[in-house]
C-alpha cells in the first residue's frame, strides 16, 4: 500500500496493464475455427449442468456436445461460420437455423434428432452417425455429406449449387428426392431409398451404389448411373448414361430430343422411344434392353422421331410368357417391335426365343461363387473361386484408399474353359494402413471385362507410431485448397488431384509438415480425389470444387 501510495500513476498503470493481460488471456484461448477442422478447444462445451441450456453462437463460435452427453437446449446461430461438433445426442423439436457458412459435424456414434435442417449459404453438413431430420435448403453452395444413417421424413429439395454426398457406408430414406435448381449435384456411392425422383436442366445425379424408388424418375438433367437404379416409371427427359443397371417396373419413355446412352443393362416391361438410344462404341461391349410385359400387346414401340443403335451396339430382348404373346409375336414378326418408325441403326441385333417364352440371355464367362479378403499377419490374402469358366484370361486384383480409384495389385492367370470349380489366391504383402479396398477385375481372352463386388479390410495402425491424417480446407472450395501436412514427418512428396474417372487433372509437390496450397482456378466443378504419398501410407480425401 505505501508503495502504491508513493506512486500512484504506477499503481492506475498496473492495474490497466492487469486488465489488458486478462482480455488477452480470454483472446488466445478462444478457437479460430477452420471448416473442416476438428479445434482442440471451443467456445462453448456441453456439460451435464448446461445440458439443458440455450447457447447462442457469435462469428467464428464453436460448440461441442461431448460423447454421452444429451444436449436438449436451444441453440441460436447469430453469427457466421460458426460450427457444431457433436459426438453424444442433439434431441430437440426445433429447427437447426444455421448461419451463413455455418457447418456441423457428427461423430460415427453421436444421434442427432431434430426437427429441420434450414440451410443457407454456404453450409457444411457432415453426418458419420445417425441423422433424424428434414431439410430446407435454402441457401447457396450448400453441402450435406453423410457416411451414416439419415432418415428424412419429408422431402430433400437439394438448393442451387448444392451437393449432397453419400459416402459408402452411408444410406438416406426420404420421401422424394428433387433436384430443381441450377448446379444441384448427387453423388450416391452408399443406399438411396425414396418415392421420387425430379431432376431439372443443369443438375446431375451420380449414382455408383443402390438406388430404390418406390415411384417415378422424371429426368431433366443429367443422370449417370453406374450402380443399380430401380423404378416404377422411368422419363427421360435430357440425357441418361447408364453403365450399371436400370430396370423399370413398368414404361420407360425417352422422350423427343432426350439421349438414353446405354453399355449396361436396361430392364423394362414397355419402351417407348421418341428420342435416341445409343449403345457402346468400343467395339466390344453390347448394351442390352430387355424389354419384358406379361400381357397386352405394346411391348416396344419407336415413334417417327426415334432412333435406335444408330450410335454404339445394342441387343434388344423381348421377354414373352403365354400363348397369346407367341401368336402376336407370329403375326407382327420377330423383328422385336410391336411398332417401328424412325431410324434402326446397323449395329443392332435381336435376342429371343419365343420356343421357351423367355429370353436368351448371354452366357457369363466366368460364375464367381466368392470373393474375400482376410488379414494374415503383415499381409492381406485375397481369395476367390468359380463354379464354371468359358474363354477366361487372367484375373486382376486391384486396391484403393476409398473404394472408389483402384490401382492394379497383381494379375492372377485364369483356367480359360472349365467345368469345373477352381480357386485362386493372391497375397497383398504390403497392405496400407487404415482400410483398403479390394476390386477383382476378370478380362476375357477377347478382352472385355467383368467385375466383382468391392471387400474391404482394416489394418491396424502401428501403436508406436502417430497415425497421420490429411486435411484440407475449405471443402467445397472454388479457388483455392490449403492442405494440413504439419503432422507428417518432414519430407517431400507429391500432391495428386484426380477426377471421378481417376485421371491426373492435378499434381504438385509438397513438403510434409507444411501447409501448401493448391491453385484450383483451372479445374471445372464437381469431385475430386486428392491424395498424398507418405513413406508409409497414401492419404486420401474427397474434394468438391464449386
Amino acid at each position: 500500500m505505501l508503495l502504491f501510495s508513493q506512486y500512484p500513476n504506477r499503481c492506475a498503470f498496473t492495474k490497466v496493464l492487469n486488465y489488458f493481460v486478462i482480455l488477452l488471456s480470454i483472446i488466445a484461448i478462444r478457437p479460430v475455427s477452420v471448416q473442416g477442422q476438428t479445434p482442440t478447444t471451443y467456445t462453448y462445451t456441453v456439460t451435464e449442468s448446461t445440458r439443458n441450456n440455450s447457447f447462442s453462437l457469435n462469428n467464428n463460435e464453436t460448440l461441442c456436445i461431448p460423447a454421452g452427453i444429451t444436449f436438449t437446449g436451444n441453440l441460436n446461430w447469430n453469427g457466421t461460420k460458426c460450427a457444431v461438433y457433436n459426438n453424444g445426442v442433439w434431441s430437440t423439436g426445433n429447427d437447426i437455423n444455421f448461419g451463413k457458412n455455418g457447418a456441423l459435424y457428427t461423430s460415427a456414434t453421436s444421434q442427432t434428432l431434430v426437427n429441420n435442417l434450414n440451410l443457407t449459404d454456404g453450409v457444411v453438413v457432415s453426418n458419420k452417425g445417425t441423422l433424424k431430420a428434414g431439410v430446407n435448403w435454402n441457401g447457396n453452395g450448400a453441402t450435406i455429406t453423410t457416411s451414416g444413417k439419415w432418415t428424412c421424413p419429408g422431402s430433400i429439395p437439394v438448393g442451387q449449387a448444392g451437393t449432397l454426398t453419400v459416402e459408402r457406408t452411408g444410406s438416406i430414406s426420404c420421401q422424394d428426392l428433387n433436384l430443381n435448381t441450377t448446379g444441384g449435384n448427387v453423388y450416391n456411392w452408399g443406399q438411396l431409398s425414396f418415392t421420387n425422383c425430379q431432376t431439372a436442366e443443369g443438375t446431375t445425379f451420380r449414382n455408383y451404389s443402390s438406388c430404390i424408388l418406390k415411384g417415378h424418375t422424371n429426368n431433366s438433367g443429367k443422370i449417370y448411373n453406374e450402380g443399380y437404379w430401380k423404378c416404377l416409371n422411368y422419363n427421360n427427359n435430357k440425357t441418361t448414361n447408364n453403365c450399371g443397371t436400370i430396370e423399370v417396373d413398368n414404361t420407360c419413355h425417352n422422350n423427343g430430343l432426350a439421349l438414353l446412352l446405354n453399355s449396361g443393362k436396361l430392364a423394362v416391361h414397355e419402351l417407348i422411344n421418341d428420342g435416341e438410344v445409343q449403345g457402346p462404341t468400343d467395339g466390344k461391349s453390347v448394351g442390352k434392353v430387355i424389354v419384358d410385359k406379361l400381357s397386352g400387346y405394346q411391348l416396344c414401340r419407336q415413334n417417327g422421331s426415334g432412333k435406335f443403335a444408330v450410335v454404339g451396339r445394342l441387343d434388344l430382348s423381348r421377354c414373352e410368357q403365354g400363348l397369346f404373346n407367341i401368336l402376336l409375336s407370329l403375326i407382327i414378326g420377330d423383328r422385336g417391335w410391336d411398332a417401328l418408325a424412325g431410324v434402326l441403326g446397323s449395329n443392332y441385333s435381336y435376342n429371343t426365343n419365343l420356343q421357351t417364352g423367355g429370353c436368351v440371355d448371354q452366357v457369363l464367362p466366368v460364375e464367381l461363387t466368392s470373393f474375400t479378403a482376410q488379414v494374415r499377419g503383415n499381409a492381406v490374402l485375397l481369395a476367390w473361386s468359380t463354379a464354371s469358366e468359358k474363354n477366361n484370361d487372367h484375373f486382376v486384383v486391384e486396391r484403393s484408399t476409398d473404394g472408389y480409384t483402384f490401382q492394379s495389385l497383381a494379375t492372377v492367370q485364369g483356367a480359360g474353359t472349365t467345368a469345373a470349380p477352381t480357386r485362386y489366391t493372391s497375397t497383398d504383402a504390403r497392405p496400407l494402413t487404415g482400410r483398403s479396398y479390394y476390386r477383382l477385375k476378370q478380362v476375357d481372352l477377347d478382352g472385355s471385362t467383368n467385375y466383382a463386388p468391392i471387400i474391404s479390410v482394416q489394418i491396424a495402425d502401428d501403436p508406436t507410431t502417430t497415425a497421420a491424417t490429411l486435411t484440407a480446407y475449405p471443402n467445397p472450395a472454388t479457388d483455392c485448397l490449403t492442405l494440413d501436412l504439419r503432422n507428417l514427418t518432414a519430407g517431400s512428396t507429391r500432391a495428386q488431384l484426380r477426377n471421378l474417372a481417376g485421371h491426373l487433372v492435378l499434381e504438385q509437390a509438397v513438403t510434409d509438415g507444411s501447409m501448401p496450397q493448391l491453385r484450383l482456378e483451372a479445374l471445372p466443378a464437381g469431385m475430386y480425389l486428392l491424395q498424398v504419398q507418405t513413406a508409409n501410407a497414401t492419404l486420401a480425401q474427397r474434394i468438391v470444387k464449386r
